[in-house]
């Protein structure tokens, strides 16, 4: 994957909304703003929007001096994961397919990343469970998983968004095996 035209515009937004997050002056924003404005326009446009979203992260810690702008947010989305898993957990219970009803209710837990939109309200959030839960999955081959997951000795699963984790938790209670190891994505290079 490489960055599209159309991708810097989102990165300079993420820029923008990360330091307005962190409440620094409007001098200390223009300066990370111009400095971000000055690496994009070096950028090898072959490397990924991830990649330049790591630089943007990393540099914004750097001059604010402050590790994760989005840590209120996370808390915040945490807890509405939390309070929404008790529900969830019953929706998938009483599912004729509690393993494809948690695959997707998983799916819409990748809603909450405020990388590419910081501005996500509660009721999208659980807009986008019961979207996920009443569409049909498009490529449905969850019985393969399922059965992939059952025939395996050990499994890996990733995440890496605030709240996903509370998602994919409700995904591993119906998996049929104890082989899973759960670890969230940590800090990369994304080349």
């Amino acid at each position: 994957m490489k960055t599209y035209y159309k991708c810097l515009p989102c990165l300079l937004r993420q820029t923008i909304e990360a330091t307005k997050m962190v409440n620094e002056t409007p001098e200390t924003q223009e300066m990370i703003l111009r400095c971000v404005l000055s690496e994009m326009s070096k950028m090898d446009l072959n490397k990924t929007p991830p990649h330049m979203a790591h630089f943007i992260h990393q540099y914004i810690k750097k001059a604010t001096q402050i590790d994760d702008p989005y840590r209120a947010l996370k808390k915040e989305f945490n807890q509405l994961s939390l309070d929404m898993s008790g529900e969830m957990r019953k929706i998938i219970q009483d599912s004729a397919k509690p393993f494809e009803t948690a695959v997707k209710i998983a799916i819409a837990g990748n809603i909450i990343d405020f990388g590419p939109r910081a501005d996500i309200t509660h009721q999208e959030v659980r807009n986008t469970v019961q979207d996920c839960i009443d569409q049909p999955l498009r490529y449905n081959r969850a019985e393969e998983l399922e059965k992939a997951i059952q025939e395996s000795s050990r499994i890996l699963y990733l995440g890496d968004n605030a709240g996903e984790i509370v998602f994919d938790h409700l995904l591993l209670e119906v998996v049929p095996t104890d082989n899973i190891t759960y670890d969230r994505k940590r800090e990369a290079n994304h080349q």
